[in-house]
């Protein structure tokens, strides 16, 4: 089961918006355009928890992913 995990939280794109942002760059420099599918709250993660990370998530993170399309 160790391996699936660690797998999983490989091909995962979490952590800081400077995390994410440096992994989406990279799975796009790869893939080229794609389209995100997220998730803020799986696992029991508590509401507000999810909250907060979702925010953060459209402040820092979305506003770059958008000018990624908007420069293609």
């Amino acid at each position: 089961m160790d391996g699936i995990v660690s797998a999983f939280m490989e091909v995962a794109v979490w952590g800081t918006p400077d995390r994410i942002l440096k992994k989406l760059d990279e799975r796009r420099g790869i893939v080229g355009d794609f389209e995100l599918a997220t998730s803020f709250r799986f696992g029991g993660t508590p509401f507000d928890l999810a909250e907060s990370g979702l925010r953060l998530y459209a402040k820092e993170v979305l506003p770059v992913v958008r000018s990624w399309t908007k420069a293609g």
